[in-house]
């Protein structure tokens, strides 16, 4: 059964719906009666030992019509975009193409979410529904095992302390849940668009900026804190939160000709270098000027490495290839 992020609320008055329209009063052995189920479908209830049973209604598991992966997961299709930006260093404009339709989670990993899988609180903000930050990379890559365990995927990785590697050497191929690769970020991130934000030009680099207030949590409108994920604008796929909230861990490390030799040349599902020192976050956050949240704006984190690299401004989201 597949594991799905799913909010239950109850009260005593629920309860006893659920159980029935029981009668209190006393009745002769093996008599029935009709009784009426939560879901407002009849079914029969039948006398015991001189006191009327519980209503004999059926439950339905509440995955069985769900989607192939966790409820708030996207199915992109397989395509080909234009990457990069040419007003940003570091961003070369190619085009590129991903062989592999894939599933990518509609927001950022929230808390709740966190905690239902890996049972730690490591958040500097507290909000169950606002993006899971204070992780690191390896943390994610810890996340996303942990959940395609529990869905009963084969995990992505191997992971030995600070060495991670690809189960079966193919980041496009695993079947368990994973970072988003650098190219599908922003393929995911641009839904088909080519301007600065997926909404439009910006208009500030530095400052207040209408376009982006539309779709972003960032600098000039986020009271200096995480929110609530999904409140912002979605993208033209449904996906929230591409622009600011919180930066998001992605599976490449730096590499600044975007994974090809020739960024003149198209490539076909590009991975950064693994054996990098810097990792790179997506897309920025709730302290980011204008300029950071661009589709194609790529940051590269000096130093941070060691396992114990964590910041209450960066999350991340999951993705998974599609079957």
């Amino acid at each position: 059964m597949k594991h799905f992020f799913v909010m239950c609320f109850s009260s005593f008055f629920a309860l006893m719906i659920a159980c029935g329209d029981e009668s209190t009063s006393d009745c002769s052995s093996e008599e029935e009666t009709t009784c009426t189920c939560a879901d407002g479908s009849l079914s029969t209830q039948i006398c015991e030992n001189g006191s009327w049973a519980s209503c004999s209604c059926e439950t339905e598991d509440a995955g069985n019509d769900a989607e192939p992966a966790a409820e708030t997961m996207i199915l992109i299709e397989a395509g080909t975009f234009t990457m990069g930006s040419d007003s940003i260093e570091n961003a070369s404009v190619h085009s590129v193409t991903l062989t592999h339709s894939f599933y990518i989670k509609e927001s950022e990993v929230t808390q709740k979410e966190w905690l239902e899988v890996m049972e730690t609180r490591p958040f500097y903000f507290e909000c169950e529904d606002c993006p899971a930050e204070q992780v690191n990379w390896y943390d994610a890559i810890s996340y996303a095992n942990a959940l395609s365990a529990l869905d009963g995927y084969a995990p992505c990785f191997t992971i030995d302390g600070e060495e991670i590697s690809v189960n079966g050497g193919d980041i496009y191929a695993c079947e368990g849940y994973r970072l988003p690769t650098e190219a599908e970020w922003e393929y995911a991130a641009r839904a088909g668009s080519t301007t600065d934000f997926y909404n439009g030009e910006m208009t500030n680099s530095s400052g207040a900026d209408p376009t982006l207030h539309e779709i972003a949590w960032y600098g000039e409108n986020s009271d200096e804190e995480t929110h609530i994920v999904a409140q912002r604008a979605a993208n033209n796929w449904g996906l929230y939160d591409m622009s600011g909230n919180v930066w998001e861990w992605i599976w490449d490390q730096y590499q600044a000709d975007l994974g090809t030799d020739d960024v003149s040349d198209p490539v076909s599902d590009p991975v950064g270098q693994n054996d990098a020192e810097r990792f790179l976050i997506r897309g920025g956050n709730w302290n980011s000027i204008p300029e950071e949240c661009q589709s194609a704006y790529r940051y590269n984190l000096r130093d941070n490495r060691e396992t114990d690299y964590r910041y209450d401004g960066v999350g991340f989201r999951v993705c998974r290839t599609a079957e």
